[in-house]
Order: C-alpha cells, then sequence, then structure tokens
C-alpha cells in the first residue's frame, strides 16, 4: 500500500509507503501506550472495515536526512555527557545547551537541509492517489483525492523541524517533546474524490 502526492500546479511528486497501522481507540489514562503494528496483510470486508489509522512516510526524504539527523543526535549528546551524573537536571542548564546547540554547525547545517531543500510542501492543491494491492484475486485498487494546504497549514508543518532536532535534547531534561503539527481538511467538501 502506498499513497503518491502530486502538487498540481508544479507536478512535483512524492511516494509515502505504509510505515505502520496502529488502533484508532485512544488511552486517555496513558496515551503513550498508543502501540504500531508493522505493515501486513490485512483481510477487509465491506460488512467489518479494518478499522486501524494507517501511518504512511516518505522513505526517499527520511534517507536523505538521516546522516544529517545522525549528526545532530551525535552533538546532542556529547553536549550532555558532563550532566549524566546530575539526577535533577536544572531548566537553566537546557537553555544553555539548547543555545550551544542550535549554534552548533550540526545543528545549523540539518535545520539548512531540512527548511530549504527537504521541505517541499507549499500552499496550493495536491493529488494524493492511494494505492492498494489485493492478493487473491490480485488486484491493485486505486483512489484519487485532492486536498489544499493553506500558508498556515505551512507555518505549522515547518515547525516540525525544530520538533526533530530538538526533542531528543528535551527528553534528555525530562521536558515534555514538542509535538508534531498535521494538516487536515477543514471539511469533508475539501477532500474531494476526483473519479
Amino acid at each position: 500500500m502506498e499513497v503518491k502526492v502530486k502538487n498540481r500546479k508544479t507536478f512535483e511528486s512524492h511516494t509515502f509507503l505504509w510505515l505502520a497501522a496502529r488502533s484508532p481507540r485512544i488511552n486517555l489514562i496513558n496515551p503513550a501506550d498508543q502501540t504500531l503494528e508493522v505493515p501486513s496483510s490485512f483481510l477487509c470486508k465491506i460488512e467489518q472495515p479494518y478499522r486501524y489509522v494507517l501511518v504512511f512516510n516518505d522513505r526517499d526524504t527520511q534517507d536523505a536526512m538521516r546522516s544529517y539527523l545522525e549528526e545532530v543526535i551525535k552533538k546532542t549528546d556529547s553536549l550532555t555527557m558532563d550532566l549524566l551524573e546530575l539526577s535533577h537536571k536544572p531548566h537553566q542548564e537546557y537553555d544553555s545547551k539548547l543555545g550551544e546547540l542550535r549554534n552548533s554547525v550540526e545543528y545549523k547545517t540539518a535545520y539548512d537541509l531540512l527548511w530549504d531543500q527537504l521541505f517541499y510542501w507549499k500552499p496550493g492543491e495536491y493529488e494524493a492517489t492511494l494505492c492498494v494491492v489485493s492478493d487473491k484475486p490480485k488486484r491493485e485498487f486505486t483512489t484519487p483525492l485532492v486536498f489544499s494546504l493553506s500558508d498556515d497549514d505551512i507555518k505549522r508543518l515547518r515547525l516540525n523541524i525544530i520538533a526533530i532536532l530538538e526533542n531528543r535534547l528535551r527528553q534528555y531534561f525530562g521536558l515534555q517533546p514538542f509535538l508534531y503539527h498535521f494538516a487536515y481538511p477543514r471539511d469533508t467538501e475539501q477532500l474531494r474524490s476526483q473519479k
């Protein structure tokens, strides 16, 4: 299963592969207990649909940024080595270490790469085509859908760059990680089939 997303103005396209599935149920007592399942086949009947949230990722972009992110992780770890012995990590130390991290060559290089080169979302209309392959009978099902992203959507999505680069440091200090931002259709009219 995959989703191909194409910018309808520039025709730039990206393929998102099925990464995982998770139950739509939410554990209100401990939301961190959400589990993911690795991709596999499943039976799907009209009268009893498989109700899972499917997670897709752009592996090409992930591969392109991997080595840069690994350098940021190494830098983060080296900045916190001197604090390993402390049982309490004071907040002012976090601010100091965050400043050092943001001023590092590793951080700036990764930030520039993510911001200028690998972030491909732009305001406008996109066509997303979901492709599902069945086994018996061997068939391919596709469903094209159109959605749009606003300037505000793009601003929110760009904030994920900060979360990607800084959450390791936040978690080391026991701080709540930055949440990731998503863009959703504002109404069902915005997400429309192109059959």
